[in-house]
């Protein structure tokens, strides 16, 4: 992807190069263009110029280009993988929308529907939660999500994906073969969350009444105004629904405490980070059937947290920035089938760091990667 280039000359310094690679690195990019080198200095119409003749940045873009090379060499191929999937709500943003505003208002702002929450929601999930996710289009829920027990299958052929919980939100209007998907889902032991507004309406003509017995059959009657966080129900096969008419950041994160209790990624406490100039977060892959994990701090503040991941592992740190190995502390909790890995996570201020399950890929292909991430500069 092209980075760089809608930012404001002063703020590109030395530090920004590696926040912002390192943020959309987590977000799921794996190659990064920045913006831009011009060929002739006298027409840099767009400012900064990121090259060798840029007396604030030049001097740094060597070890730079290395640790954009080892992130994109980690982390280009294999798949994905997050507990979570979020319906993308374009169904009810199209019902909701109007452009018929004045033009001093701004580009649809005061059009979009106030219970419109998903852009909030994902916020909070990547920056304050930290539990990734993926956005499932309803085109993308309809042709290649499968309901195998109490998961949710995202059906492609390399970047297949598992949702153990599905999040619906706010929004008056749903696609109706959505809906039946996802209640069965639930039926089946899944988990589902519901945030500010329940659908009311179909996407389809003539399915109103089904998507109001589906809720009300998944969510039961919503709460009252200030009552509990948000309101829950079980099925009989152990699914639940969970609905947040005022959602929070407290109130998502006792949610998906309660749902998955055993998740994918797990930062013990929650770190919160006071200094600003970036975020924590991560991304978890699995690429030549090992577990790959790139953890990213790019505040100002200095980690050092505890994590756990789903699933017993032995694990190496692999510094992008050096290119070296460094030892991991960390233990391993729980019985079968799962269990988890617990690991100590220090990182310094504007760095990142990979965990890796080396010991399971091919014969030789860690210590040929390895070899690569030392002399790497492409």
């Amino acid at each position: 992807m092209e980075i760089y280039g809608a930012y404001p000359n002063d703020t590109v310094d030395t530090a920004m190069l590696y926040r912002s690679a390192m943020e959309v690195y987590a977000r799921g990019a794996n190659v990064i263009i920045p913006h831009g080198m011009w060929y002739d200095t006298a027409k840099v119409t767009c400012p900064p110029e990121i090259s060798h003749r840029s007396a604030r940045l030049g001097a740094e873009l060597p070890d730079y280009n290395r640790f954009v090379g080892r992130c994109s060499l980690l982390l280009q191929g294999g798949r994905h993988v997050a507990d979570i999937g979020i319906l993308y709500p374009i169904a009810a943003l199209h019902a909701a929308y109007s452009f018929e505003i004045p033009a001093a208002a701004g580009f649809g702002h005061e059009a979009g529907p106030k219970e419109a929450d998903y852009l909030k929601i994902s916020d909070w999930l990547t920056c304050d939660i930290r539990r990734d996710f993926t956005f499932l289009h309803p085109e993308v829920m309809d042709k290649r999500c499968k309901v195998k027990g109490a998961t949710l299958c995202l059906n492609n052929d390399t970047n297949w994906e598992e949702y153990r919980a599905i999040l619906i939100p706010g929004g008056k209007v749903i696609s109706w073969s959505n809906l039946e998907k996802i209640e069965k889902f639930y039926e089946n032991g899944g988990c589902v969350i519901g945030t500010s507004q329940l659908a009311e309406k179909s996407a389809e003509f003539g399915r109103d009444g089904d998507v109001q017995r589906a809720i009300a059959r998944l969510f039961g009657q919503p709460p009252a105004k200030g009552s509990a966080p948000y309101r829950l129900k079980t099925s009989g096969k152990g699914g639940k629904t969970y609905f947040a008419e005022q959602p929070s950041i407290e109130a998502l994160q006792a949610i998906l405490d309660d749902a998955l209790p055993v998740a994918d990624v797990v930062f013990e406490n929650t770190p919160r980070l006071r200094s600003g100039g970036g975020m924590l977060s991560y991304l978890h892959k699995v690429k030549d059937g090992a577990n790959i994990y790139h953890f990213a701090n790019s505040t100002n503040d200095r980690v050092d947290t505890w994590v756990r991941l789903r699933g017993k592992m032995t694990l190496q740190a692999w510094d992008p920035h050096t290119g070296t190995m460094t030892p991991l502390e960390y233990s391993h909790l729980g019985g079968k089938p799962e269990g988890t890995t617990r690991v100590r996570l220090t990182l310094e201020p504007v760095k990142a760091l990979f965990l890796i399950e080396a010991s399971r890929w091919k014969l030789g292909h860690a210590e040929k990667t390895l070899e690569k991430m030392k002399g790497s500069s492409r």
